[in-house]
C-alpha cells in the first residue's frame, strides 16, 4: 500500500490550536479530513500489527490556545493512565518532560513512556511540519 509522497499512514492527533476541534465529536472532526488520514482522541488502531493509541491533551499554560487542555495536577489521572497498556506506539501533541520539550513537558507523561511505551513516542508539539519521536523501554 503507498500514497503521496511515498505515505503509508497519516495519524493526527489534535492540540491545543485546534479550537474548532475541541467542542466537536471525534466522529465529526474524522468526517472532515480525507479519507486517507486517521484522526485519533483517545483512542487507538493497528497499524501493520502495531497498536497505536493517540491522545491530544497538553497541560494548560498562559496561552490563548486552550482547546484539549487540562491542569498538568490532572493529566495524569484523566489521561496518561488510560493509555491502554498494550500500546506500542503512542501518539501525543503534548511533549514529555525533559524529552525535548522545550521545559513544557509533562512529567507524568514522561513516567508513562518510559514505563509502559514498548516501542516509540511520537510528539507533534513543537512545529506542525516536525514530528519527535522517542524510543521506550525496548
Amino acid at each position: 500500500m503507498t500514497s503521496y509522497c511515498g505515505v503509508i499512514w497519516q495519524i493526527f492527533v489534535a492540540g491545543n490550536h485546534e479550537l474548532s476541534f475541541a467542542w466537536r465529536t471525534s466522529d465529526e472532526i474524522r468526517s472532515g479530513l480525507s479519507p486517507s488520514v486517521t484522526y485519533l482522541q483517545d483512542s487507538g488502531m493497528t497499524v501493520e500489527g502495531l497498536r497505536v493509541y493517540g491522545t491530544p491533551w497538553t497541560g494548560e499554560r498562559r496561552s490563548p490556545a486552550y482547546a484539549f487542555t487540562l491542569p498538568y495536577s490532572q493529566l495524569d489521572e484523566v489521561v496518561w493512565k488510560r493509555i491502554p497498556a498494550d500500546t506500542q506506539i503512542l501518539v501525543t501533541h503534548s511533549p514529555p518532560h525533559d524529552i525535548m520539550d522545550g521545559r513544557i513537558g509533562c512529567p507524568d507523561l514522561r513516567n508513562a513512556v518510559l514505563q509502559r511505551i514498548r516501542y516509540i513516542h511520537c510528539v507533534s508539539k513543537r512545529d506542525p511540519d516536525i514530528i519527535d519521536c522517542n524510543f521506550g523501554k525496548d
